[in-house]
This record gives structure tokens, sequence and C-alpha cells, in this order.
């Protein structure tokens, strides 16, 4: 879906950069691939006449684009939140106490997404998930070297 959405939006995205810029609308190119790459060389000479929020637009765009393909490539995994007992509040992290704590499982990695979020040391808090030993329970170890989740 990741590529329909591309092919298409491109088309739409050299259609409003080129309106905002000329006033001019063309008809909708086709939908080959070929059609895609011309209207992705279009897009960076239309946005320099563009307006700095057309600019911004054309790139938000781009980018939602190629994050949705990075991860359907397997290149990048979105943060979640972390899982809540049912019934229980969501939890907070132990630094500064927000509900701010996401993970991203494939790669075994928690973090807290307050940017003003620091330990002790001034390091922003970072989990990663390990086995234990001797039962093979999943532990976190942050970076201060604590375990566990906070309570």
């Amino acid at each position: 879906m990741v590529l329909l959405d591309v092919h298409q939006g491109v088309r739409e995205l050299e259609q409003n950069l080129r309106y905002a810029t000329a006033q001019v609308y063309r008809d909708q190119r086709g939908g080959a691939s070929i059609n895609t790459v011309r209207c992705l060389e279009n897009l960076t000479p239309l946005a320099a006449g563009a307006s700095v929020a057309a600019q911004r637009d054309a790139a938000w765009r781009l980018n939602g684009w190629t994050w949705r393909g990075r991860i359907a490539l397997g290149e990048a995994e979105p943060l979640q939140r972390l899982p809540a007992e049912p019934g229980q509040p969501e939890v907070r992290c132990r630094w500064c106490s927000y509900t701010t704590l996401r993970m991203r499982p494939v790669a075994r990695l928690i973090s807290c997404i307050n940017p003003q979020c620091t330990d002790a040391e001034g390091r922003h808090p970072v989990a990663h998930m390990e086995f234990g030993t001797v039962y093979g329970e999943p532990l976190l170890i942050w970076q201060d070297g604590s375990v566990g989740l906070p309570s």
C-alpha cells in the first residue's frame, strides 16, 4: 500500500506545487512508474518557486512516505506505548514521572520520549531488554544500571 500511496501522492503533490507556483492546472499523469519518476524529478524545481508553507507540506509528505517505506521494508520500527495491565494506569517514567515511556519491541529498547527527561548523571533514559540467566525471564536494564519497570 505504501508504494501505491507514493505513486498517487507524488502526482497530487506535483499538481499542488505546480498550481501553487504558477496557478497552472495540468491533467494528472498516468499510472506508469516512469510518470512517478518524472513527478519526483519535477518536485525540486517546483518547490523552489513555492511558498515556505507549500515547501514544508511537500517535505512533510515526502518524509512520511519515506518513514512508512522504511517500516514496510523492516529498516525502521515505530515507537509504541508500553502495554498496561487491564484496568491499570500506563507506566510512568521513573525520572520525569510522565507517561512518556515508549518501546521498540523488535529492537528490544524502551526509552522516554520527553526531551527534558534525564537521569541523575544527565543521560536520557534508555533501557534494553535482556533475558535472565537462571529462569530466562525478560529484564529491562536501564542506562544507569537499574533493572525493571518503574513501580
